[in-house]
C-alpha cells in the first residue's frame, strides 16, 4: 500500500505528473512492486488449487514459472508497444553521465552538472 499510496500521491503534484510511470530510473521500483503481486498471485492460485496445503516444493516452483513466464509475456508485450510509441522519457544526464569519461574531477556525479 506504501508504494501505491506514494506513487499516487507523487502523480497528483503538477511538476511530477506522470514521471514515476514513465522514467526509466523509476520503473525499477514497479519492477520490484510487481514481482511482489506476481508471488501473491500465485500463493492464491495455489491456495485455490490445494486448500490442505500439501503442494510440493517442486509443484509450487511450476506454479510460479508459469505464473512469471506468462506476465513475463504479457509484459514484453506492453512495454514493446510502449517503447515503440515513445511513452518512456530518456536517462537523465546524471544517470548518463556514470557511463562517459570524467576528466575535470574524476567524479561521475560532480562532472554530469
Amino acid at each position: 500500500m506504501f508504494y501505491v499510496i506514494g506513487t499516487y500521491g507523487a502523480i497528483q503534484v503538477p511538476v511530477v505528473g506522470l514521471t514515476p510511470l514513465k522514467s526509466l530510473e523509476q520503473l525499477g521500483a514497479l519492477g520490484v512492486f510487481g514481482i511482489i503481486q506476481l508471488m501473491w498471485i500465485s500463493d492464491i492460485v495455489r491456495k485455490m488449487q490445494d486448500p490442505k496445503g500439501v503442494f510440493s516444493s517442486e509443484k509450487i516452483l511450476r506454479l510460479r514459472a508459469i505464473v512469471f513466464g506468462i506476465a513475463a509475456v504479457l509484459g514484453g508485450i506492453v512495454v514493446s508497444i510502449l517503447a515503440g510509441r515513445g511513452y518512456f522519457g530518456p536517462l537523465s544526464s546524471r544517470v548518463r553521465g556514470l557511463f562517459v569519461q570524467h576528466t575535470r574531477t574524476g567524479n561521475p556525479l560532480v562532472d554530469s552538472k
